[in-house]
């Protein structure tokens, strides 16, 4: 997965924040995607971890199965999921 560090977090917690109040799967899976990596890149692992999880499920919701495909390579890789 990408790193994206460079992402404002309140231009995140905005951008989860209206694709939550707008039912947007999609974006709340790329979303939690970059909170992912953000966290990832900072050295917190269970928070990347958290938000990989949510991102995955948002994938899944959406029906984007080549978005949720990486993500459930990475939940395995971090032994999130089996």
């Amino acid at each position: 997965m990408a790193i994206e560090a460079s992402i404002d977090p309140t231009a995140l917690d905005n951008r989860l924040q209206r694709a939550a109040s707008c039912g947007d799967a999609r974006d709340l899976a790329l979303a939690y995607r970059l909170a992912a990596d953000r966290a990832d890149h900072a050295g917190r692992t269970d928070e990347a971890g958290f938000f990989l999880t949510h991102a995955y499920v948002w994938a899944l919701v959406a029906g984007e199965t080549p978005l949720a495909e990486p993500l459930a390579r990475a939940l395995r890789h971090q032994g999130r999921l089996d």
